[in-house]
């Protein structure tokens, strides 16, 4: 018989190493690739609820261009106009108005989306505890819209800064 050196213990360990530190390697990576992937989620989401409300937004544009916002007649129109189009309920004055990241600063053209709209929208995940609340600010001057989640992502809450990243 062969006289045995002890290299086989050696050997496992360095073998034991490799896979301990391929391991975590491996674990590293799928977790960076679920918070992309939670990342490209919410940035669809958000893509869709502006592609949606930018319709409406567009509609409400078409029908007041024509209505001066400074007389009492054209106004009630404007707002008859805005309620029949838009999408969610005013933000100004409501509890929803606390969930709002600092920095945004709210006015009337704040609304809030609530579960049924974003399912109407096609959002599939709409749970405000786990995924936040979704906003839109709706600009008349400009014809745009910014969709704003309330949880956002690593400090930025609007799609804006969220394709920017």
């Amino acid at each position: 018989m062969k006289s045995e050196n002890g290299v086989a213990i050696p050997t496992l360990i360095i073998i034991i190493a490799i896979i301990i530190i391929v391991a975590v390697i491996g674990v590293k990576y799928v977790k960076k690739m679920i918070v992309e992937n939670q990342l490209q989620d919410l940035r669809t989401d958000m893509l869709l609820i502006q592609a949606d409300t930018k319709k409406d937004l567009e509609e409400v544009c078409f029908q007041t261009v024509k209505l001066d916002k400074n007389k009492e007649e054209d106004l009630a129109k404007i707002n008859e106009v805005k309620q029949e189009n838009l999408k969610g309920i005013p933000v100004q004055g409501t509890e929803i108005e606390k969930s709002i990241p600092e920095g945004i600063t709210v006015d009337e053209n704040y609304y809030y989306l609530d579960e049924n709209v974003l399912k109407d929208i096609g959002v599939k995940e709409v749970d405000a505890e786990k995924y936040g609340n979704y906003i839109v600010k709706y600009d008349f001057d400009n014809i745009k819209v910014e969709v704003i989640n309330t949880k956002g992502y690593d400090g930025k809450y609007t799609l804006t800064q969220l394709i920017d990243e």
